[in-house]
């Protein structure tokens, strides 16, 4: 299960530094703020999923097992695998303006922040999917 974590967060970045490279994914303002939007809303979402599980004797909105908990991971994936080329844009731009160096301290944490979300959704939905589905194609 680990191999195949590592390697679908290896894929997912590839596949979104190529297509940012090659210009097939474009950053403008409006897929930005949806993107942001999403993103709120998920952190929302999980967050009323913990406060229900806290408070409740049920498991919360039942994200953490069965189909909805691997729905919940693939939307996480798809998600967070956007959100790199937002980082690498960033990480373009402040090339090109001369940022200082000190800034690069902040690109590169939302960089790797971003990685370990994407490692960890794709983790957390491998396991929550049948092992006989995944692990032996």
């Amino acid at each position: 299960m680990f191999t195949q974590t590592v390697l679908g967060g290896m894929a997912a970045s590839a596949g979104v530094l190529v297509a940012y490279r090659l210009r097939l994914i474009r950053m403008t303002r409006r897929f930005t703020g949806y993107l942001g939007a999403a993103a709120l809303g998920t952190v929302f979402l999980a967050g009323s999923d913990e406060l229900l599980t806290a408070l409740t004797t049920f498991d919360g909105l039942g994200f953490r097992s069965g189909g909805a908990g691997a729905l919940c991971g693939l939307l996480g994936i798809l998600l967070s695998v956007p959100c790199l080329s937002l980082h690498v844009r960033q990480l373009e731009e402040g090339i090109a303006h001369g940022a200082p160096g000190r800034e690069s301290w902040a690109a590169a944490s939302g960089l790797t922040l971003t990685l370990v979300w994407a490692y960890v959704e794709i983790f957390r939905t491998f396991t929550l999917v049948e092992d006989v589905d995944v692990f032996y194609l």
